[in-house]
């Protein structure tokens, strides 16, 4: 009874997907989400239930999203994924159809979730946490240059001191 009222009030929605289902770019993407969508699908599932925090890097998303793949049952979780996204967003649709596009799409599929769930977080004006990122690259200075010489910069500022240009080593310099 239940799924009946659900299918109906579905019936009712009159909005749009705001990205498109299909997309070759960035390229990176794409071939995250052929090659290893447990990662996207992580992702989405964390922005789903709250996108302030960002996902695991090994979290039990990706695992079981993973398993799923590997036995063919991930279809099932896109599908519920899709049918969130769709009620959250009064976005027109059926149960079908959101099977049909995670059976023959799943790589389409995880794209557009994940964007869909980016986009319409940032007219929310929720800041969307995409996990660890890294300060930026260690930057190797020119003798002469800084505390020390042939200092290392670490990105936070610390430094490892070099002697000379050969690497020995003489450990950090306080």
């Amino acid at each position: 009874m239940d799924q009946h009222n659900h299918a109906e009030d579905e019936q009712s929605f009159t909005g749009e997907w705001q990205t498109s289902l299909v997309r070759w770019s960035p390229c990176g993407t794409l071939w995250k989400a052929l090659c290893c969508p447990c990662v996207i699908y992580r992702e989405t599932a964390q922005r789903l239930r709250d996108p302030t925090v960002p996902a695991e890097k090994r979290g039990s998303d990706c695992v079981e999203f993973g398993r799923d793949f590997c036995i063919g049952t991930y279809a099932i979780s896109l599908k519920d994924h899709r049918a969130q996204i769709r009620r959250r967003y009064r976005i027109r649709g059926s149960s079908n159809n959101d099977c049909l596009v995670a059976c023959c799409c799943y790589a389409c599929a995880v794209m557009q979730h994940d964007d869909e769930l980016k986009a319409r977080l940032a007219a929310e004006g929720v800041v969307v946490r995409d996990g660890y990122k890294a300060e930026g690259p260690m930057v190797m200075r020119a003798q002469g240059q800084g505390q020390g010489q042939g200092q290392m910069q670490m990105p936070g500022g610390q430094g490892q001191g070099y002697e000379n240009g050969a690497g020995a080593s003489q450990g950090p310099r306080v």
